[in-house]
């Protein structure tokens, strides 16, 4: 009822309700929360190694030649674990698909447990054939656990965000890359702690923090993914995240995988995973020999190009909504090209350069660590988009 001389206001009809920028709770389901959570702190577990891994097994009478076997050992251990945890992931995503992705995920994360316990015990042992077979289980961990997460997220993402969210785990692994040297420059300097069974030091402070990650982790994929995996969720994904168009209403054929394209993604893959060997196993004996750096000093190498690997992650999430996909993995590729041709001994012409000037070594190196992050999430995305859903998981496991 409206008083004299007042007048009722009509709301207009073409007004719109401006609602509240999203919290990340709104920005992201439950279970893409959980998926960066584990990455970030599975590749703070992985670059916490990398900077060490060399001089322990030195110290352990290691012969220099075992370190090449001990990272391929890790290498090897992806490629069976993303292959079996994903074949896995596929048969109880179907027959259990409530609780099934979750225990298929934390019986990955054990194989790091156990692989990290391994680690520690090598130097009490002073044996390096249990820190090979530790990598080797340490490699399971993260191998099954890449084939997981990336088929739950083929699955589950909105297609129009799929680019955008492989991106943000991308910037979640830099971000744990960047902080894993960090933390093991503060293992390197504090006072070593002998206790009963081992010593508590740079080397063995890593493999520690590896066993704290993988118990953290287990508990917090059981007890969130559950609940990520359930229909209710599910429906609450597909209404809440993805878009709707006129053709959401017809269900599209599941298509062949293109063999072009396969053998294309395969080729660039190994581009930029050949040049990523680079930082686990000559970086860190190469400068302790060549610029007689200490262990801190390599930390801090790995800390500082892991800053500019991060701007590189941010910068594709922003530049794949005004960019093609194919257009940044050429610039990824390109950078590699330039930064592994910055890296080689001695130029053209000058056979008295036989040491390589410790400012090529930098520019070379920041540019073959920053190609990585940049062009290995954009191919994560392309793998995704070729194969049937249905054999997704697999081909991932052959991808890694």
């Amino acid at each position: 009822m409206v008083e004299d001389g007042a007048t009722e206001t009509q709301p207009l009809a073409d007004s719109v309700e401006v609602p509240p920028a999203p919290e990340l709770a709104e920005q992201y389901p439950t279970w893409m929360r959980l998926f960066m959570f584990c990455v970030f702190w599975s590749c703070t577990a992985f670059s916490i190694v990398l900077p060490s891994l060399a001089p322990y097994l030195d110290r352990m009478g290691a012969d220099p030649l075992f370190l090449g076997w001990t990272v391929a050992t890790f290498c090897f251990g992806e490629m069976i674990g993303a292959l079996a945890f994903g074949k896995a992931y596929n048969v109880a995503a179907t027959r259990y698909p409530k609780m099934g992705p979750a225990h298929v995920l934390t019986s990955s994360i054990m194989c790091g447990v156990v692989g990290s316990v391994l680690y520690v015990m090598a130097d009490t042992l002073v044996s390096p054939w249990t820190c090979f077979w530790g990598r080797f289980l340490t490699g399971l961990w993260t191998g099954g656990k890449q084939a997981v997460e990336q088929a739950f997220m083929a699955e589950r993402a909105p297609p129009a965000q799929l680019t955008e969210y492989t991106a943000d785990l991308g910037t979640c692994a830099v971000v744990g890359f960047t902080c894993g040297p960090a933390i093991g420059a503060v293992f390197a300097i504090i006072p070593s702690y002998r206790t009963t069974w081992i010593t508590v030091d740079e080397f063995t402070g890593p493999g520690l923090f590896l066993i704290v990650i993988c118990v953290t982790s287990a508990i917090a994929v059981e007890y969130y993914l559950p609940k990520a995996c359930s229909s209710d969720e599910r429906r609450a994904d597909e209404v809440q995240y993805r878009p709707v168009d006129a053709g959401d209403a017809v269900a599209k054929p599941d298509r062949p995988p293109s063999s072009a394209g396969l053998y294309v993604c395969l080729a660039l893959f190994f581009v930029h995973y050949y040049n990523f060997a680079v930082q686990e196993t000559i970086t860190t004996p190469f400068v302790l020999a060549a610029y007689k750096w200490d262990q801190v000093t390599v930390n801090l190498l790995f800390v500082g190009v892991g800053v500019f690997s991060l701007i590189a992650s941010l910068a594709i999430k922003y530049l794949s909504r005004c960019l093609d996909d194919d257009i940044l993995i050429i610039v990824a590729v390109l950078m590699g090209m330039v930064g592994s041709f910055l890296l080689i001994d001695s130029m053209p012409g000058d056979p008295e350069a036989i040491m390589l000037p410790l400012p090529r070594f930098i520019a070379g190196f920041t540019l073959i660590t920053i190609a990585f992050p940049f062009g290995n999430g954009l191919l994560h995305h392309c793998w995704q988009s070729i194969g049937p859903k249905g054999s997704r998981v697999v081909m991932q496991g052959g991808q890694v």
